[in-house]
């Protein structure tokens, strides 16, 4: 038995030698892939990191460029009433019928630029006196009062046609108004951006013949700019040159109501 005993010690002693050999291997091995995995991971992190950095600025970008674009083009429009002689205050005042094709050339800038809600153009005051009529507006709606435009078709929270009055005076440069609730047809409640254009005469720019309003809908505007910003959650802010918040919205249902600093 003695014998037998001493045989299986030698065994016993290698079995035991080997089990801590393979714990010791299966724990460096284990460290080693810890070690990878981590590093692997690092490397993920970073890269995700970086796409979405791209991304978040690609889409700026795009954003950017979409209200240069938006902007662009209603100076665009501005232009061309300045400048267009059939949309010149003596012919559109004097002649129906152009001011009725005027109605409807506003109406063809509306449909090709479908932010703009409508486009209104107001000549000054004096200028409909000299030729022994009311004010009018040019407007893709047709030619309005100033009680039909201010009164019924957009009632502002905070302007009217005789802060109009004061304010078309001095506009040598574009002017944005800030958003706004305006009751639309005396019935809507919605929440309009308005921007205002001056219309130049030919190689001057002092303001001598009126302004171009441009209404925006905050809902429209709002789809644009997700259309650009795509799967972005957080808030948007458009500001004016002085840092004046202009229009904020939230793509993100907890951000819904955050203010912009």
């Amino acid at each position: 038995m003695s014998r037998r005993r001493d045989q299986e010690a030698p065994g016993k002693r290698r079995s035991a030698l080997f089990l801590k050999f393979l714990l010791s291997y299966l724990l460096l091995v284990a460290l080693i892939l810890a070690v990878i995995s981590v590093s692997l991971y690092g490397v993920f992190f970073r890269t995700l990191k970086s796409e979405i950095e791209i991304l978040a600025s690609n889409n700026l970008a795009g954003m950017c460029a979409f209200m240069d674009t938006m902007f662009y083009e209603m100076d665009h429009i501005a232009y061309e009433v300045s400048n267009d002689p059939a949309m010149l205050s003596h012919v559109v005042y004097q002649n129906r019928y152009a001011a009725l094709q005027m109605s409807q050339r506003l109406n063809g800038y509306r449909q090709t630029n479908t932010f703009i809600t409508d486009i209104l153009v107001y000549y000054h005051a004096d200028i409909a006196r000299k030729y022994n009529t009311g004010v009018k507006f040019f407007t893709t709606n047709g030619i309005l009062d100033p009680v039909a435009v201010f009164d019924y078709f957009y009632r502002f929270e905070n302007w009217s046609y005789e802060a109009l009055l004061g304010e078309a005076q001095t506009i040598t440069a574009p002017v944005i108004r800030p958003l706004e609730s305006v009751v639309t047809e005396r019935i809507d409640s919605k929440e309009f951006i308005t921007y205002i254009c001056p219309i130049y005469n030919s190689g001057t720019p002092v303001n001598e013949r009126g302004v171009v309003l441009f209404l925006i809908d905050r809902n429209d505007l709002a789809g644009m700019i997700r259309g650009n910003l795509r799967e972005y959650k957080g808030t948007i802010g458009l500001f004016d040159h002085a840092g004046e918040r202009i229009f904020s919205q939230s793509f993100d249902e907890k951000a819904q109501g955050a203010a912009v600093p």
